[in-house]
């Protein structure tokens, strides 16, 4: 089975690593890749650079490994994918490569917020998302929590409560795990990071682990 956790991880923070590892303590899961995104056609652009967001998920997930039995692969897939970052591609992208391996019966599972799930919609293909993967949406807190009318019947036939369903089948369900997304804004910490930067002040933050903070303010990141 492969879990796939996307983001910008610019930067990584506690609620990163956290709601990936309450979750893969819920499903059972061995291995999660974290899937640090490109260019998303939804969002502007990040403050650090592809090498600088790998570098500090190394540092983090080194620093949180000996306490989890979860290994956190870093995945850089979709970063060598042409941009503009559309979800239904990278999982285009891993169903090939498993058919390489003469491996279509691999179950894949992408994992993603309530918020992200009732935005769908808008995202490239939708429609044919579970073709290549289970979706597995984590609950977050969101000012609308009203499933369209579309989205609901689009996923009606698809939704299962039973976790050994996305073991035993290769894609084709939507599972809504009780474990909640910790919500924590990258961009908030970047503009918390800027605002001391201003003033002059050294700044500190309980969001982020002491090895990604101490990597930003080596390299001088998320200045203005």
């Amino acid at each position: 089975m492969i879990a796939l956790f996307g983001g910008s991880f610019d930067p990584p923070h506690h609620g990163h690593i956290q709601s990936i590892l309450n979750l893969a303590s819920e499903l059972a899961l061995e291995k999660v890749h974290l899937l640090p995104c490109a260019q998303s056609p939804l969002k502007p652009g990040t403050g650090a650079t592809q090498s600088q967001r790998i570098a500090m998920l190394n540092l983090l997930t080194d620093a949180v490994k000996p306490s989890t039995s979860v290994e956190l692969f870093i995945d850089d897939t979709e970063l060598r994918l042409p941009s503009p970052s559309y979800t239904i591609d990278t999982l285009i992208h891993f169903r090939h490569r498993l058919s390489h391996h003469n491996d279509t019966n691999t179950p894949i599972l992408f994992i993603l917020g309530h918020d992200a799930f009732l935005s769908i919609e808008k995202w490239k293909d939708w429609q044919h998302i579970i073709q290549y993967c289970h979706l597995v949406v984590m609950p977050r807190e969101t000012e609308n929590n009203t499933m369209s009318s579309t989205l609901a019947q689009w996923s009606r036939n698809a939704v299962t409560t039973h976790i050994e369903a996305l073991k035993t089948q290769p894609y084709g369900k939507v599972f809504f795990a009780k474990t909640p997304l910790i919500t924590i804004s990258s961009s908030e910490i970047r503009a918390m990071i800027a605002k001391q930067a201003l003033s002059g002040e050294p700044w500190e933050s309980p969001l982020l682990h002491p090895v990604v903070s101490e990597y930003i303010k080596e390299n001088k990141l998320y200045l203005s």
